[in-house]
This record gives structure tokens, C-alpha cells and sequence, in this order.
């Protein structure tokens, strides 16, 4: 019998705790912070070789601070100190890694440490990223509505996620926003509504409702521009992989099989595509097949992709035979960015759906004889119409997020990157609610 009434005790004093945090939590977390240091300060010997005259320390600092950490040390010590850069190497040690990337692509970061931080010496693909992603998103998110609906939403977030991890993925998620909104306005969209002017280049205008006209989006010209950007990250991606093999592995044999085994997968991947230009006449592509035939129907083209295609195959083979039983990926990572053309049309499909039910079928008839009755079923209409685009608005945050960075993760780093690098952590604390 008295179960309500503690249930009603425990809620009072959870509210009170509640209270309390958000009244001192700033206090709270420049106390932890302050206790830590202090606790980091007085475990420091304990890092360092010690005598009772002197002490002996060794650490890791980047390169380009070394002439300046020297200087400070020579002169907090009054120059009795002795200070030398050690022989290391990247291959037997685990060298720890800092980024060092512009400051328009560090937010990016975040990104390439949830995959994981290259090795000592391994390319960073982070400004790769930091480009690459906000255009996928864009491209499948392409809305003017939904942009700044986005972009808000992103600068509302701004007073929970304070945390560094959390500013930088709303700071990837504000270019994301950024760009959407710019492919919103070359594809004539607002919340699935066209723009007073014409798309320019693409359309991915449905013929939804009463008022649709056209010929409909382009999907098949989304869909060969969309192999193209996949021709071209993987064959970058290959590249990237012989740039670290001759960067990284030491000169000889492995080396140079594992660098003509990437070209050959680039030779398999052209050759392919030019047998198939040599045939068929596609929007978009080189148009080759209206040249002579030279043997058993097929012209110089052909042929030449034909060679590259065995010479590839020869590549690959020499570097691991085993590699031979991935030839069909070559075709299926290419077709796999196709999703960023299919995603983005369902985007627009569920917009003007939404527009076509919560506007032509639900309001419009109402407004053509106003009644009570009416006004309550444009009500409906409109939180039909709000209820719908809110959805969407979700499915597109999942959709242009998780299909633009799983292309980076799955079909790109795969083709060159390692990872597994060591997060440089330097000595000290960087103090962000107490000062030294």
C-alpha cells in the first residue's frame, strides 16, 4: 500500500539530483578535471628514470614542434639540460600518429578514428574524406528544405554535444547541410516541390499528382554518372595502394608484386570497361563501338581491352592467386555506388508522395467548399503533411550518412588502407574548464 507513496519519494528525489547537476555541473567537471591533472602531475616521476641528481625521459613529439619544445626546455632548465633525437624504425616500432591536416578537414577526423588512424608513414585519406562526403550526401540529400532544416538542427545540437568528438561530427554534419542545400537548388527541389526555374543538368522530378509534366527524372544518367564517381574513387584507391607500398615497404621483390599487382586491378577494371565501350554505344561514355572490326567481330578497342584485361589478371595472380577469386567485385563496387542515384530518387519519391496525399488529396478538396468539418481534415492534412517530411528528413540523415561514409569504408579504404596507427597522446593535460 505504500509503494506509490516511495514511488513518489524516489521521483521527488531524482528531480532534486536532476536539479542539482544542472546547477553545478560546469563546477563538477573543472573539479575532475583540475584532480586529474594534479593526479598526472605527481605520477610523472614515475614515468621518468631517476636519480637522486638528475632524470632521464623519452617520449615521442612531432616533428616540426622539436626546435621549439628544445628551446623552452633549455630554457625553463637554464640550459643544464642534454637533449638528442633518437633513431627509430617505423617498421619495428609502433610510432604513435598525429593528424596534421588542414583545419577545414580536422573535423573529419572523427570519421577516419571510428574506422581507424592510419600508420606511421601510411597516406591519410582524411582530406579525401572531408571533400568526398559532404558531396555523396549532397548528391543523394539534394534538398533546399531539408538542407536548412538540417543545417538548424545541427546548430540546435551545438548546446548538448560540447565535447570535442561531438562539435567535430556536427561540424561534418553542417557541410553535409551545406552541401545538400547547394544540390537542392541545381536540382529545383524544396521539400519535394520544384523551384521557380529548371534543374540544371539533372532532374529528379517524379510525375507525382495533378500538376506532373515531363519526361520524368533522369535516373538513367544518375545512374551512369554514379559508376563514373565509382570508376574513379576505386582507381584512386588503387593508386593510393601503390603510393604506400613504395613508401612504406622496404625495396625488393614483395614490393615491386604487390605494386604490379594494384596496377593490375586498375588494367582489369579499364580493360572491362573498354570491351564494353567497344560494344555498346552508353550515355555519358566514350563511344567506340562504331569503329572496323579487326578480329571475330571486335574492333581495335576491344582488343586493347582485352590485353589489359589479361595483363591485369596476370598482375593480380603473381601478387596472390587467391586475389583471382575477387574478379567479380570489380564490377560489383562499381555498381555500388549507383546507391547514391537510387537512395536519392526515393528521397524524392517519399517527399512528393507526401506532398501529393497531405496537400491534393487531403486539403485541397476542402478548400474548394470550407466547412467545420473541412477545417478539421486540413488539420489532418497538415500533420500528415509535417508527420511525413519530419520522416523523411530521418530517413535522409540516415541514408545520405550511412550510404556516403559505408562507400568511403567499404569500397574506397579497402582498396589501399591499413590503418591500426597508435593516437598520439601527449604528456600533459589540455585544459578546457580550469586554467595552470
Amino acid at each position: 500500500m505504500r509503494l506509490p507513496v516511495w514511488r513518489g519519494d524516489l521521483e521527488a528525489v531524482s528531480g532534486r539530483i536532476i536539479a542539482q547537476k544542472e546547477k553545478n555541473a560546469t563546477f563538477l567537471v573543472a573539479c575532475d578535471e583540475l584532480l586529474t591533472a594534479e593526479v598526472e602531475r605527481a605520477e610523472a616521476p614515475l614515468r621518468f628514470a631517476t636519480t637522486e641528481e638528475t632524470f632521464v625521459a623519452e617520449g615521442w613529439v612531432p616533428a616540426d614542434t622539436v626546435a621549439a619544445l628544445t628551446s623552452d626546455l633549455q630554457s625553463a632548465t637554464d640550459g643544464k639540460i642534454f637533449i638528442s633525437e633518437a633513431e627509430f624504425d617505423p617498421v619495428e616500432e609502433a610510432v604513435p600518429v598525429e593528424y596534421h591536416n588542414p583545419d577545414f578537414s580536422k573535423p573529419t577526423e572523427m570519421l577516419m578514428d571510428i574506422y581507424s588512424r592510419p600508420q606511421y608513414g601510411e597516406f591519410d585519406p582524411t582530406i579525401f574524406v572531408s571533400i568526398v562526403f559532404p558531396i555523396f550526401f549532397g548528391f543523394i540529400l539534394g534538398d533546399v528544405g531539408y538542407g536548412i532544416i538540417l543545417l538548424a538542427l545541427g546548430y540546435y545540437l551545438r548546446k548538448f554535444l560540447k565535447d570535442d568528438a561531438g562539435q567535430k561530427l556536427l561540424d561534418v554534419f553542417r557541410n553535409a547541410s551545406i552541401s545538400s542545400i547547394i544540390f537542392g537548388l541545381i536540382y529545383s527541389e524544396f521539400l519535394g516541390f520544384a523551384l521557380p526555374w529548371d534543374p540544371i543538368g539533372i532532374n529528379r522530378h517524379l510525375n507525382i499528382g495533378s500538376h506532373a509534366s515531363g519526361h520524368g527524372p533522369d535516373a538513367v544518367l544518375m545512374l551512369v554518372l554514379t559508376a563514373w564517381i565509382g570508376i574513379l574513387h576505386i582507381t584512386l584507391g588503387r593508386m593510393l595502394h601503390m603510393y604506400n607500398a613504395s613508401k612504406m615497404m622496404k625495396p625488393g621483390k614483395h614490393r615491386s608484386k604487390v605494386i604490379f599487382g594494384q596496377l593490375g586491378w586498375i588494367l582489369v577494371m579499364w580493360g572491362i570497361l573498354l570491351m564494353l565501350w567497344s560494344l555498346f554505344e552508353m550515355p555519358l561514355m566514350p563511344v567506340l563501338a562504331g569503329y572496323p572490326a579487326v578480329f571475330a567481330g571486335i574492333n581495335g578497342f576491344g582488343i586493347a581491352g582485352a590485353v589489359l584485361l589479361l595483363v591485369g589478371v596476370v598482375g593480380i595472380g603473381q601478387d596472390s592467386v587467391l586475389e583471382l577469386m575477387e574478379l567479380p567485385t570489380v564490377i560489383s563496387h562499381v555498381l555500388s555506388y549507383t546507391r547514391l542515384a537510387a537512395v536519392g530518387l526515393s528521397s524524392v519519391a517519399i517527399a512528393m508522395v507526401t506532398n501529393y496525399i497531405a496537400i491534393e488529396l487531403i486539403i485541397e478538396p476542402q478548400l474548394a467548399s470550407l466547412s467545420i468539418f473541412g477545417i478539421v481534415i486540413i488539420l489532418v492534412g497538415i500533420v500528415i503533411f509535417l508527420i511525413g517530411h519530419v520522416l523523411n528528413t530521418a530517413l535522409g540523415i540516415m541514408g545520405g550518412g550511412l550510404h556516403s561514409i559505408r562507400l568511403h569504408y567499404v569500397e574506397f579504404f579497402t582498396k589501399f588502407y591499413t590503418g591500426g596507427g597508435k593516437k598520439y597522446n601527449p604528456f600533459g593535460k589540455l585544459r578546457k574548464f580550469t586554467e595552470d
